[in-house]
């Protein structure tokens, strides 16, 4: 019989790196997805609302909320309390960050379409591929549903997306 080299109390933390793996492969085939979503006008006329809509998420910063989000949730689980933090509340609590990402960069392309005409053109609204209104509700909508959803949650998650 085979001893494993790694004790008892350790062995599980290796289920929590396969979770990052996996969800690091999430994180390369959402980037695989946004490439497609920024192809050239050909490919983009086959998916124009939707690649208007990822554009104006602003893709780069998803990912780095989404690497924030499951980073803490990997830490909190591996701290060695005995905590054990859900997939379930993972998903919910990425998805509200997510929805608080969009509304704070909607809300800044909304107040910034003159300065982005200048210095980042290609977004939906300087570029015009979106009107202010679509801007705004899609940013409303973001963030109504993040204190929402964050508020059925819990109170530190609804005092974070209040600040963000």
């Amino acid at each position: 019989m085979e001893i494993s080299q790694l004790s008892r109390s350790r062995r599980p933390k290796w289920h929590y790196v396969a979770v990052g793996v996996g969800l690091i492969t999430v994180a390369v085939a959402l980037t695989v997805a946004w490439q497609i979503l920024a192809a050239p006008e050909a490919a983009a006329r086959a998916v124009g609302p939707a690649r208007t809509l990822w554009q104006f998420t602003r893709p780069h910063t998803i990912t780095a909320t989404t690497a924030s989000v499951v980073t803490l949730w990997l830490l909190a689980v591996t701290d060695g309390t005995g905590a054990r933090p859900s997939v379930p509340n993972l998903v919910a609590t990425l998805l509200v960050c997510l929805a608080t990402n969009v509304y704070i960069t909607g809300i800044n392309q909304v107040v910034d379409i003159d300065i982005d005409r200048i210095n980042k053109p290609r977004l939906p609204l300087a570029a015009g591929s979106m009107t202010r209104r679509q801007g705004v509700v899609v940013s409303v909508t973001c963030g109504v549903f993040a204190l929402v959803a964050a508020a059925a949650m819990s109170t530190a998650l609804t005092v974070t997306v209040a600040i963000g």
